[in-house]
């Protein structure tokens, strides 16, 4: 057997027949080397896959998992017809599903339970065809009967003191089950908004009187179609501490990935604030923008924003009146980034930026169209310009009216602020008795014309950073986009994931 001292003096690599003598001989110095050699070679060539692979690997939302979700208050009644609070609300949204929705990309309507509609050539007929084999939590069949229930209790004062006059105008038919039909008495572009409301399973609620509505008991164990089963409601010393929520596996358009969503109940914003300062929850949209704006959150948290769907604006009845032709002249003047900084603690964005004029400027213009400007008071014909504004009893609405107020007191304009509550207010609407009022879109009908965009409000959104990564505008909408667990993976796999 050569030696391995002359194999590497006259060979510049080792036969297999040479390696075998090697390794099957005595262990010697020469085999001992090649062992060692070999063993290397090995893990090098294992430590090099391994980081080749973890180049390309990336972080993939999988399913399971919980996400803590911060709140302030505990739930009333878990009904989207009753809901009067921001809890009862997320919740319900969360439960319940109407026949549309918003996008998770924007702020448009798509199908929810309906599979598709349709709209009357005169615009006064709206047809819904709801998609196949719909159910509840309870696994009971979801129909047009239970779309059509849920949508006449809108006509009772009882239950909707606000707009039941709105909706006893409004005939609803069942052609069958899979079909429903809503005739108004005139069009309405605003009609579809109306429609995201959720719907109740008639068979739990059908023998319950409105009067008895509030104090139900399915309110507290609520049974709806949407993202999340109720599973339970945890209390401490009777005080309710958090609400579970599980997966619905039979949810219509998107399928959460998380297993369960726990919904963590706190008396007020300080306690809120010491949670997050304890790291104790994943997300919250419920700390106030004045509290946010000074605290100091551990470094797991960031803070993002969303925009709302509550665009703030100022209306007018469709008729010529003094402010309609200038509507474009009193839009620039309004300083609308002082009204978000002074209302909002600078959470909210301009509807539509504008060249923005100073009262100077703007008298200038208005002086070119016909007015006159004497002794602080505006003019046109020797007529002083008032404005008579009406608003919803609303505290911050009512703040931005006697904003607006004020700076169109900056050119010589009177505003008259009329505050009304809810159910007089729409009653304003409907017989137009008003003709300019202040309000937010969706809530105001298609007889009156927007005139001014002011702002749209934003929230201030806290979220742990894994959270964040995959959150969106519309996170409150789209709890399918909550991820609590991550794995490394290749991309064509993650892509294939469900989401």
């Amino acid at each position: 057997m050569a030696s391995f001292s002359s194999f590497i003096r006259h060979n510049y690599s080792p036969s297999k027949k040479t390696l075998a003598d090697i390794l099957s001989g005595p262990l010697t110095r020469a085999s001992l080397l090649l062992y060692s050699l070999s063993i290397a070679t090995a893990v090098a060539l294992y430590v090099l896959i391994l980081s080749i692979n973890a180049y390309f690997l990336v972080d993939a939302p999988t399913r399971g998992g919980s996400i803590i979700v911060g709140v302030i208050g505990a739930p009333h009644t878990i009904n989207p017809l009753l809901a009067g609070t921001e809890t009862d609300a997320m919740i319900s949204s969360l439960v319940f599903s109407g026949l549309l929705t918003s996008s998770a990309v924007d702020t448009t309507l798509v199908p929810d339970l309906a599979e598709r509609f349709t709209v009357s050539p005169d615009g006064k007929t709206y047809t819904f065809t709801l998609r196949n084999d719909l159910s509840f939590h309870d696994n009971n069949s979801l129909t047009s009967a239970d779309v059509a229930f849920t949508y006449e209790k809108l006509k009772s004062p009882v239950l909707n003191p606000a707009t039941y006059s709105y909706w006893n105008a409004i005939t609803i038919t069942t052609p069958d089950e899979r079909v429903i039909s809503f005739t108004l008495p005139n069009p309405d572009d605003s009609f579809l908004s109306l429609c995201t409301l959720g719907i109740l399973p008639k068979h739990l609620w059908e023998h319950t009187e409105v009067e008895s509505f509030a104090q139900a008991p399915q309110n507290s164990a609520p049974v709806g179609s949407g993202s999340f089963a109720f599973r339970r409601l945890r209390s401490t010393n009777s005080i309710p501490t958090d609400v579970v929520l599980v997966r619905n596996n039979h949810s219509v358009i998107t399928r959460p990935i998380i297993d369960e969503l726990h919904i963590a109940i706190y008396a007020n914003q300080q306690s809120l604030l010491s949670a997050l300062e304890q790291g104790d929850i994943d997300i919250t949209t419920t700390l106030a923008p004045q509290i946010v704006t000074h605290a100091t959150l551990p470094k797991k948290y960031q803070v993002t924003t969303i925009a709302t769907l509550h665009d703030i604006a100022l209306y007018r009845l469709n008729s010529e009146s003094t402010i309609g032709p200038i509507a474009s002249i009193l839009d620039n003047m309004l300083d609308k980034h002082a009204m978000i900084e002074t209302i909002e603690n600078g959470y909210g964005t301009v509807s539509q930026e504008s060249v923005h004029t100073t009262p100077e400027e703007t008298l200038a213009l208005l002086t070119k169209n016909g007015f006159t400007y004497t002794n602080t008071v505006l003019t046109k014909g020797g007529t002083a310009v008032s404005i008579s504004l009406a608003v919803q009893n609303d505290e911050t609405l009512l703040r931005i009216a006697h904003l607006v107020a004020k700076q169109f007191a900056d050119i010589g304009i009177a505003v008259s602020v009329k505050a009304f509550d809810q159910g007089m207010f729409q009653d304003i609407l409907t017989s137009g008795s008003y003709s300019i009022v202040l309000g937010e879109n969706g809530s105001i009908p298609s007889t009156y014309r927007k005139d001014i965009s002011l702002y749209t409000p934003t929230i201030p959104v806290i979220t742990t950073s894994s959270v964040g990564n995959i959150t969106n505008g519309f996170i409150l909408n789209h709890p399918s986009v909550w991820v609590a667990q991550y794995e490394r993976m290749w991309p064509f796999i993650a892509r294939r994931i469900p989401h």
